[in-house]
């Protein structure tokens, strides 16, 4: 929210600014420009000050857990990522095999 106040501001934009095509369309590409530049200078903030150690390294107050899940409780989220451990079945076929696949 703050970068959609922000952003008209930056290029230059206020009040009647936006009833003329010209003056719009100039500001865009200033507003654009600087929107790029704050998200690269964002980029290069976090991957030089977040490391990837954070999940290696237990809490204190924890208890470790176990290794593995039997297999029937071996479940993942699509959207989290690829399962930790491969299932022991096959997946299904979805259909029948071919000559080829024979």
């Amino acid at each position: 929210m703050i970068a959609v106040a922000a952003l008209p501001l930056a290029a230059g934009l206020s009040g009647t600014d936006f009833n003329d095509p010209a003056k719009l369309a100039a500001g865009f590409w200033v507003a654009m420009t600087t929107a790029a530049g704050v998200s690269f200078a964002a980029a290069l903030l976090a991957w030089t000050t977040i490391g990837d150690d954070a999940l290696s390294q237990p809490a204190a107050d924890t208890k470790p857990r176990a290794k593995q899940l039997p297999p029937t409780l071996q479940r993942h989220c699509a959207v989290a990522g690829t399962p930790l451990a491969t299932s022991p079945h096959p997946p299904p076929r979805s259909h029948p095999p071919t000559a080829k696949e024979s």
